[in-house]
């Protein structure tokens, strides 16, 4: 997902979209549904990632 992203002009809405669809994925790859109603934070300390917004962040500073 954050192929290029460095180049990329980021807005709220952007970075909003890219949000959605990662706790998508994420909820995905633990069998989860929205209808759970399992805390977005949970769900990443349970997989261990970082939340995307900041890798994008990190990949424009490089």
């Amino acid at each position: 997902m954050l192929y290029s992203s460095e180049c990329w002009a980021v807005n709220c809405v952007h970075e909003q979209k890219m949000r959605v669809a990662e706790m998508r994925m994420l909820r995905w790859m633990c069998g989860l549904m929205r209808l759970d109603k399992i805390r977005n934070e949970s769900i990443r300390d349970k997989i261990g990632v970082a939340p995307i917004a900041e890798k994008m962040r990190e990949a424009r500073l490089r």
